[in-house]
């Protein structure tokens, strides 16, 4: 398992190849790897990051992809293939962020547009934490791990 994601009181247990849901003592799938791929005909690796929007489920991957899929699993969509981060996807105010290594891009989630903006970054990243308007970002140096302080605003 990589990580528990917590929407509307429903918790999804994210794993490298699907997302399940925790109802009581029951897990049960409910977004899986092999549905993604035959629904929009592109194969992936495995799963990395999910972040729940409005009750849509954005889905990065090991490879470099990002996947849509409508809360309820009737629409599924390639939103990124291999030209987007896969390091985090972090949602604020529906903007959602899309961090690599050393690269970050977004989408602007209420209008549904990706508008292929990247900011690179000198040095890779470990993890990234957006708070109120800033960005923090961990990096590994030669004397040992810096934290680092960006400006969404200017974004």
């Amino acid at each position: 398992m990589i990580e528990v994601e917590e929407n509307n009181g429903i918790n999804y247990l994210i794993f490298q190849n699907r997302i399940s849901v925790l109802n009581e003592n029951n897990l049960n799938d409910y977004i899986l790897k092999d549905d993604i791929i035959d629904t929009t005909g592109v194969s992936f690796d495995s799963i990395k990051d999910v972040e729940i929007v409005n009750n849509d489920f954005y889905i990065s991957t090991t490879d470099y992809k990002l996947f849509y899929v409508k809360g309820n699993r009737s629409y599924y969509q390639v939103i990124g293939n291999g030209d987007v981060g896969k390091k985090a996807l972090i949602n604020k105010e529906n903007i959602l962020y899309v961090f690599g290594e050393d690269t970050i891009t977004y989408i602007d989630v209420e209008n549904k547009n990706f508008p292929g903006n990247y900011q690179r970054f000198e040095n890779g990243n470990i993890d990234y934490i957006i708070n109120s308007e800033n960005i923090y970002g961990i990096q590994r140096t030669l004397r040992g791990f810096e934290l680092w302080r960006g400006n969404l605003t200017n974004f």
